[in-house]
Formats: structure tokens, sequence, C-alpha cells
């Protein structure tokens, strides 16, 4: 299995539980109350600070990322209110994007201004001239 399924299977897998572990706590009662009791204990609200300081984490790389305001603020809006969902469906909308036979590190990665596609043979040139001199052919 390539790296690229991999991803795609690991964050799919994390959308589907997420969705089915919020639809069955919603059944029992909804997030407002179950935010309210879970923060009145100290636990709760060091989990929750916790949880919260991850999805701010994340988002650093998103903003990091994303070139426009708009699509910044929006995805700092879902995070923020949807956590791991929007976390693993941002990570598939990267690895959708990343076009065929790129090695999915580069997902990482933002889009460089320069990033044409005679710059990226070039790079790619360049790079393995750089393998063959250094016997590193991971970069590949």
């Amino acid at each position: 299995m390539n790296s690229r399924t991999t991803l795609n299977l690991i964050f799919g897998i994390v959308i589907v539980c997420m969705l089915a572990v919020t639809t069955w706590a919603s059944t029992y009662e909804g997030v407002f109350i179950g935010a309210r009791k879970i923060l009145s204990e100290p636990w709760g609200i060091a989990t929750f600070a916790d949880t919260y300081f991850a999805f701010l984490t994340f988002y650093c790389w998103v903003f990091y990322k994303e070139s426009s305001w708009a699509s910044k603020l929006a995805w700092l809006v879902l995070i923020l209110t949807l956590g791991n969902i929007a976390m693993a469906a941002y990570i598939l909308w990267q690895v959708y994007k990343l076009p065929s036979g790129q090695p999915s590190h580069l997902i990482l990665l933002r889009k460089p201004s320069w990033c044409t596609t005679k710059n990226i043979e070039n790079l790619k040139n360049h790079l393995s001239l750089y393998q063959i001199y250094n016997n590193d052919y991971v970069l590949s």
C-alpha cells in the first residue's frame, strides 16, 4: 500500500469514527449540555484546553499552507467547530490535490509561487544530481 492510499485510509477512518461517535453522543444529549458537564470538572477543563491547543497547533500548519485570508478564516472556523472531522477532511483534501506520482510528504509544504511545470522539472533534475552525488536515493 502506498503512502497516499495509507493517508486516505487513516483519515477516512478518522472521519467515519468521529461522525459515528458524535452521532451516538448526540442521541444522549446535546453538545452544549455535554460541554457544560465536561467543563464542570477540573480534568474536563484540562482535556478541553489540551484539545483546543492541539486544534490551534494543527491550524498553524493550515495557516502556513493556505494563501488566501478567506480560506485561512474558513478553516479556522471549521477546525474550532468540527475538530478532528475538519482536520481529517483538510488532510484528505491536501492528498486529493497532490498531483499523481508526487510523494505524499509534499502535502506538508505550501505550493511556492515559482511552482510551475518547468521549475518542477528543473528541481527534479537538481534533486536527482544531488541524490547521486550524496548517495541519497530516498527523495526519488
